[in-house]
C-alpha cells in the first residue's frame, strides 16, 4: 500500500486524519453496542496508523506538524475506545464493568507513563528477548503474535470480538480480562528492558532489535 499511496500523491496528513476519524468512530460504535464493527473500524485505523509515517518518509514529506498530528491522533483514538466501552457498560446497567474498564484504562496509562520514569523507550517494547525467554516457553503459537502486534490491537480488536461472539454485555468480561493481561505483559516487557538498562546492555539490545525488526524497514532504507 505504501508505494501505491505514494504514487497517487496521497498526503500523509490525510492518512493521519483518517486514523483520527476511524479511531473516534470505533469509540462511537463501541458506545452504541456495535462491538463487531467497532473492532473492524479500529483495525482499519490501526492499519492506517502504520502507513502515514512510511508514506511521509518515502515521499520526503516528513514535517514537525505531521509528527505532532500523528501523536495527537494516536493520543485521542485509544482513549475514545476506552470511553466508548465504558459508556456502553454504563448505558446497559453494568456499572461494575464500566468501573473495571476505567481501572483497565488507568492501568495502561500507568504502564505507559512508566517508560520515561524507568528510562526506556516505548518503541522498544516489541522485544525479541522477551519473546525468546518468556513467551515461547509457555504458548509459542498463541502469544507470539502479541510480541509482534501492538497491545491495543488486542485490546480493541481481538478482545472486543471475543466479547461480541460470547454475547455482550456479559461477554465484556473477555475484554476486561484481556485488558488486564495485556497490561501485565507490557509491564513485564518494561521490566525486562529496564533490567537490561540497569546492567548496561540496553544500547546493545536496541541495536540488536533494530537489526531484527524485519525486512520492511531495511527495504525502505534501500529505497530512500
Amino acid at each position: 500500500m505504501v508505494p501505491i499511496l505514494a504514487a497517487l500523491h496521497v498526503h500523509p496528513n490525510l492518512i493521519t486524519a483518517g486514523v483520527l476519524l476511524t479511531g473516534l468512530s470505533a469509540g462511537i460504535f463501541f458506545a452504541v453496542g456495535y462491538w463487531f464493527w467497532g473492532a473492524v473500524i479500529f483495525l482499519f485505523s490501526h492499519f492506517l496508523d502504520f502507513l502515514d509515517g512510511k508514506v511521509a518518509r518515502l515521499c520526503g514529506m516528513t514535517s514537525e506538524f505531521g509528527a505532532k498530528f500523528d501523536n495527537f491522533a494516536d493520543f485521542l483514538r485509544k482513549p475514545s475506545c476506552f470511553f466508548g466501552i465504558t459508556v456502553y457498560f454504563y448505558r446497559n446497567g453494568s456499572m461494575i464493568f464500566a468501573l473495571l474498564t476505567i481501572a483497565v484504562f488507568i492501568a495502561h496509562v500507568a504502564v505507559h507513563k512508566s517508560y520515561g520514569f524507568l528510562g526506556v523507550s516505548h518503541c522498544d517494547l516489541e522485544f525479541p528477548d522477551f519473546h525468546r525467554r518468556v513467551v515461547r516457553r509457555f504458548v509459542p503459537r498463541a502469544l507470539a503474535l502479541y510480541t509482534y502486534f501492538e497491545e491495543f490491537l488486542f485490546l480493541f480488536v481481538v478482545c472486543p470480538l471475543l466479547a461480541y461472539f460470547a454475547g455482550i454485555p456479559r461477554g465484556g468480561v473477555w475484554f476486561l480480562w484481556g485488558g488486564a493481561v495485556t497490561a501485565i505483559l507490557t509491564f513485564l516487557k518494561l521490566l525486562l528492558l529496564w533490567n537490561h538498562r540497569r546492567k548496561g546492555r540496553y544500547e546493545q539490545v536496541r541495536q540488536d532489535w533494530a537489526g531484527t525488526k524485519g525486512n520492511l524497514d531495511k527495504s525502505e532504507l534501500e529505497i530512500s
